[in-house]
């Protein structure tokens, strides 16, 4: 029988001053996966840290039962990613572009204020290249290499990758058209 996902806030000490509260939708001995609960009281997105930077998990804490109300309200339920690898930070990220647009990936040990995002064009042994999405929404033309070893946390799949990603797109669409139409003339 299957169980249904558990309701958590997760602490990481060293990076957050706030938990991170959702449902635990996959775990290895490398990996948690959460669906995470935004500001919103709604589900938004996936975030994935490495288990050791985990330091604390309770399944009892004070917004619990506003939580579960306000997804029962809205229908929402958790839902378990497909084909989400997580049997390391290079399978999970490279699973998770395959099937999502964009990444959302923070490396707090070195840069603790950056979120890289973006699509991982090449992924080379203990190595990625990323072809970073701005706050603009705007590809930048060439990639930047990172390691994956140096990743805190893999995010995807949420309202705000989803409508970079989106706004992205219809631009490279449209640019597209005009160049083809241009072609035409």
């Amino acid at each position: 029988m299957e169980t249904s996902p558990l309701l958590v806030s997760l602490i990481r000490a060293e990076f957050d001053e706030a938990a991170w509260e959702g449902f635990i939708v996959g775990r290895s001995a490398t990996l948690v996966a959460l669906h995470l609960v935004g500001d919103n009281l709604g589900l938004d997105g996936f975030r994935v840290f490495p288990v050791a930077d985990v330091t604390g998990e309770r399944s009892a804490f004070r917004r619990r039962d506003l939580i579960e109300d306000a997804l029962r309200l809205k229908g929402q339920a958790p839902v378990v990613p497909p084909g989400l690898d997580l049997r390391s930070m290079r399978t999970a990220m490279v699973s998770a572009q395959l099937r999502y647009g964009a990444l959302a990936i923070r490396r707090e040990r070195i840069d603790p204020d950056v979120v890289e995002l973006g699509a991982i064009e090449v992924s080379e042994g203990e190595s990625y290249r990323l072809r970073e999405l701005d706050f603009d929404a705007a590809w930048h033309a060439e990639p930047n290499r990172y390691r994956y070893a140096h990743v805190t946390m893999l995010g995807f799949d949420g309202e705000y990758e989803r409508t970079l990603l989106a706004v992205a797109s219809e631009r490279e669409r449209d640019r597209r058209r005009g160049w083809m139409s241009a072609g035409r003339a």
